[in-house]
């Protein structure tokens, strides 16, 4: 899945003086991410797979994360065929 983040500094036009900022940001959401466990049963650990910056244009970076979330179909037992 993927995640894409539309960032915009007010105060320049050139992108410059977003770089810190867009990687404080960027690394908030892989530290969110990167080695979370969903709920359901057969779900594995998200991982990091690729970024990169999709496109710059009036002063709004869009940035895109790939993570990758392997899951395993299971049979569930239903409780009234358990013990039957």
């Amino acid at each position: 899945f993927g995640v894409v983040l539309a960032l915009r500094h007010w105060r320049e036009q050139r992108g410059e003086q977003m770089q810190d900022d867009a990687r404080r940001l960027i690394g908030q959401v892989r530290a969110a991410l990167i080695g979370h466990r969903p709920t359901p049963k057969g779900v594995r650990v998200i991982g990091w797979e690729a970024g990169k910056v999709l496109d710059y244009d009036a002063s709004v970076l869009l940035f895109a994360d790939v993570f990758r979330l392997h899951h395993v179909m299971q049979r569930e037992v239903s409780p009234c065929t358990a013990g039957a």
